[in-house]
């Protein structure tokens, strides 16, 4: 499931305003969601779904994916009561195992969701992969455990030292997955623009694509 607000111009990507414009950080936004889309799409053996927010935005976002997709509105609240609730709701509706990421890692390696998706079919209880931040990219269950989501200090360093305890305390085994980073201010941004200069646009294709707008709007 990726989680995701509606890309809208003032609304996206807010840190990112000392280097990007408002329509700027909505298309950029918009870019690594298209980008995440299709790198869930080639991940085998899932149902993929989006939760979006606001609870308007089922519409946009549908047009945004295939009939293959879920849509769950993430509903009101913080963050852990959110997550809470779409985690939840999948395994309502009958799920084996839940993964959670956003859609801020455009150039994470596909097979980070194979390794995610591996490991709780073979018996791990959770799976999660650390963002250098000190927050997480991925959260993968294979059982409702709403406790993960509790008492968590959300955009800070705390995040996943006090989601992995939290793991713990609930008795659950975890993998940990490859360090990665979400791109949220202005570093990460300079960040993302090296790598694919580095490795080729086909990492992330739809924001290597808008990078490269927003470059020449800049000079």
């Amino acid at each position: 499931m990726i989680v995701a607000k509606e890309p809208a111009a003032g609304q996206s990507k807010t840190r990112l305003a000392s280097v990007l414009n408002a329509e700027q950080r909505a298309a950029l936004a918009e870019a690594m969601l298209l980008d995440k889309i299709a790198q869930v799409e080639a991940v085998s053996g899932v149902r993929p779904w989006i939760a979006y927010a606001p609870d308007e935005a089922r519409g946009a976002m549908s047009a945004r994916c295939d009939e293959r997709w879920g849509l769950l509105a993430q509903g009101e609240g913080p963050l852990g009561a959110r997550l809470t609730r779409v985690s939840e709701a999948l395994f309502r509706a009958g799920h084996s195992a839940v993964i959670l990421i956003g859609s801020d890692s455009p150039t994470l390696p596909r097979e980070r969701l194979d390794e995610a998706r591996d490991a709780l079919a073979s018996g791990a209880d959770a799976v999660i992969g650390r963002a250098e931040d000190g927050g997480y990219y991925l959260l993968g269950l294979r059982a409702f455990e709403p406790s993960v989501f509790e008492a968590i200090d959300w955009s800070t360093d705390r995040v996943f030292a006090q989601t992995t305890a939290a793991i713990e305390r609930a008795g659950l085994r975890w993998t940990g997955l490859a360090e990665s980073y979400d791109v949220d201010v202005a570093s990460d941004l300079l960040r993302l623009e090296r790598e694919l200069a580095a490795h080729g646009a086909a990492l992330a294709p739809r924001t290597a694509a808008a990078l490269a707008t927003m470059r020449l709007a800049q000079t």
